[in-house]
């Protein structure tokens, strides 16, 4: 015969399961605040702590994308970007990181597109009018747009339509602006350095051809 349950132990058990969930969220809600401590051990101990439990962790911290306060929002995404695969049912919510235009959400953005250079090129095809807009927007910090340039590199000839883009930089009248377009191109691998190998040298414009048609 099987063992036998005292039925007087059943309510204990499902409470003793139930103090220990509840012990865990309040836990993790302890952690998920110090994300935003003003002193970066404590950050980075909460951080690590929330990556040591995995996908609990991760769904956890990419709540804190959301939160209110500029430097949680950041150290989440530094520590999504570590957990690898981990962060990958998160990407939507990285994404949406992208939108945060405030210059105190510019590293923020610059975490999220690490993210994404380590995500399958899938997501990447999902998500690429947002991840494009980092790179087209010219307001933008050079370290954003150079690291969208390299995501968006990743769909290789699915890349094309972006470098054309890019390229027609070369005419803008700001100097600075069509430096930037060849750094940007030099950086987003063969499509792009093919790209500049078709510079009209005696012109000094932009050829246009219908090589990615």
């Amino acid at each position: 015969t099987g063992d036998v349950v005292d039925p007087s132990n059943v309510g204990t058990h499902d409470q003793l399961l139930s103090m220990s969930s509840e012990e865990d969220a309040s836990k993790i809600e302890a952690l998920s605040a110090k994300l935003g401590d003003k002193t970066a051990a404590a950050r980075r101990q909460a951080a690590s702590e929330l990556e040591s439990l995995g996908d609990t962790g991760a769904a956890a911290l990419a709540k804190q994308l959301e939160a209110t306060d500029a430097t949680c929002r950041r150290t989440a995404a530094e520590a999504l970007v570590r957990m690898g695969n981990s962060a990958v049912p998160h990407a939507d919510a990285l994404a949406n990181c992208l939108n945060r235009l405030g210059e105190e959400d510019a590293f923020l953005r610059a975490e999220a597109l690490r993210a994404f250079q380590r995500f399958d090129v899938s997501l990447i095809l999902l998500h690429q009018q947002v991840l494009f807009s980092r790179l087209s927007d010219k307001k933008e910090r050079a370290l954003v747009r150079g690291l969208a340039a390299r995501v968006l590199a990743r769909l290789e000839g699915g890349a094309a339509r972006f470098v054309d883009q890019v390229a027609s930089w070369l005419d803008d009248p700001d100097i600075d602006e069509r430096k930037r377009a060849r750094e940007l191109l030099a950086s987003m691998g063969d499509v792009g350095r093919d790209a500049l190998a078709l510079k009209d040298v005696h012109g000094q414009r932009w050829v246009r051809t219908q090589l990615w048609a």
